[in-house]
């Protein structure tokens, strides 16, 4: 049972729980327990006039975050849910909130735009020409001296 177990990918008492429904009612009493095969699971706390209530608030735009419709659904209907179990509550229904990242005042769209893209002109300038030496002179790791510095030599001696 051991081999079994692991050809299959689960735990001996996994399996031997599989078994026992096998033999109890076939293939069809297995597969009435998986998940995605017609189990039952556990009945959710918002019936469904609430929950797509909830659904067509959230497509509106009125819950920016998990959060925001966790407090709401407690203030609405008295159902008290945890921040993760709304979290799974919205995502069985498919609304994943978005909230926008927040961006600074004095923010350069072209400027972040060009960095997105490999960088503007002017940054290269900074990183210079990627010769290591004032000479022109490559070295293996692009350091500034050309000599060697935290294990970096320069070819050629």
């Amino acid at each position: 049972m051991t081999a079994a177990a692991e050809a299959v990918g689960v735990g001996r008492r996994t399996l031997g729980r599989w078994l026992g429904w096998y033999r109890r009612g076939g293939l069809a009493e297995v597969l009435e327990r998986i998940p995605g095969h017609g189990a039952r699971g556990a009945q959710g706390w918002l019936s469904l006039a609430q929950r797509e209530e909830l659904v067509t608030r959230a497509a509106r735009g009125e819950f920016r975050t998990y959060e925001e419709a966790r407090v709401w659904v407690e203030r609405e209907w008295g159902v008290r849910y945890s921040y993760k179990g709304m979290y799974w509550a919205l995502a069985k229904l498919g609304v994943h909130p978005k909230v926008p990242r927040p961006a600074a005042d004095k923010a350069d769209p072209e400027a972040q735009a060009a960095w997105k893209g490999g960088g503007s002109a002017q940054s290269s300038r900074r990183r210079g020409s990627g010769t290591g030496r004032a000479g022109g002179t490559p070295t293996s790791c692009g350091s500034a001296s050309g000599g060697r510095r935290g294990g970096c030599w320069r070819p050629g001696g």
